[in-house]
């Protein structure tokens, strides 16, 4: 069982950190085995926040997160037997970066590094080797369900999304990222039709 939770941050304030890691318990009481904290929505059309922003709502909820996992497993508390995976969804580098420092354990980046020419070289230059998970969109939160980013030549959109996630991890290993740490995510609803999900989905 098990599977991957979306954990979300307020604006970073006490109260705001302390409902995250209270939902990310219940979320691994439940069978969570990845936590995916997030500052911003990546849903179609959703407005850009800057790093700034992101980090203040992410980084203290990751910081507490890891402590907290860190001190149930101690204490051998409920589900203190198997790892929980905490993961940073955002495409800044900088963020990546502090999220790293703060205890994230994996960066999710539905942008594959596109968005920000400074989430690559941020990977790479990780103390820790970290996975990072390069997903496949095109566009921007804000523009990828329009036509020119939804359409695929031939119609062929496995074989499309496979070149072009060929093509995110040429770039990420020519950047330093090791490819034993790079996933490779097709980005189901990201710059797809509905006829294009279930195709990638079968």
């Amino acid at each position: 069982g098990g599977g991957s939770s979306d954990v979300g941050s307020g604006g970073g304030g006490s109260s705001d950190v302390a409902a995250a890691v209270a939902a990310a318990r219940r979320m691994i009481a439940e069978g969570a085995d990845f936590l995916d904290i997030g500052g911003q929505s990546t849903r179609p059309g959703a407005t850009r926040v800057s790093p700034e922003e992101e980090a203040a709502r992410v980084i203290p909820v990751i910081a507490a997160l890891s402590s907290a996992l860190a001190l149930d497993a101690l204490a051998g508390g409920s589900g203190s037997s198997r790892r929980v995976a905490i993961s940073v969804d955002t495409f800044y580098g900088s963020v990546a970066a502090a999220a790293a420092a703060a205890g994230a354990d994996m960066i999710n980046d539905v942008s594959a590094g596109s968005l920000d020419p400074g989430m690559l070289p941020a990977v790479a230059a990780m103390a820790r080797p970290l996975p990072y998970i390069a997903m496949h969109m095109r566009g921007d939160p804000g523009s990828m369900q329009s036509t020119a980013n939804t359409s695929y030549a031939n119609g062929d959109v496995c074989g499309v999304v496979g070149r072009e996630l060929a093509a995110s991890a040429r770039s990420a290993a020519a950047a330093g990222v090791e490819p034993w740490r790079l996933w490779s995510d097709p980005g189901i609803g990201f710059a797809k039709t509905h006829a294009g999900n279930w195709a990638l989905l079968r």
